[in-house]
């Protein structure tokens, strides 16, 4: 398969993950008086030790992070964890596109590298 097409579905699944944490807000993340950024049940969010973390946010474009459920979000976000297990499973492994936590351009050159092996 296109190495090229991989990445449109990619983007596309990316956008799809996006669209439903915005619409379920499944961390619930906020940040308190004090400053410190809180999410689900009072526990520090999990991505707060990522490389690809800075003071705004995330900085990458990575399909693994939106596709990440903890289990306080499978406990109290059903639906969402429902939804999020549907990509994975139907659009993900269909075109080998694995949830990996890497950013969109480490994942295309990985695919541009087995490329020349498919």
């Amino acid at each position: 398969m296109n190495v090229i097409y991989r990445m449109f579905i990619y983007d596309l699944t990316y956008t799809l993950a996006d669209q439903l944490i915005k619409k379920y807000n499944p961390c619930h993340i906020r940040t308190l008086e004090s400053g410190e950024v809180k999410c689900l049940r009072f526990v520090g969010p999990c991505c707060t030790d990522c490389r690809h973390l800075d003071k705004n946010g995330c900085t990458v474009t990575c399909l693994g992070c939106k596709l990440w459920v903890c289990e306080h979000i499978e406990e109290f976000r059903p639906n969402f964890t429902r939804k999020i297990a549907s990509i994975k499973t139907r659009i993900l492994w269909l075109y080998g596109l694995m949830p990996i936590r890497s950013s969109r351009q480490e994942t295309y050159t990985k695919l541009r590298g087995l490329s020349r092996w498919i």
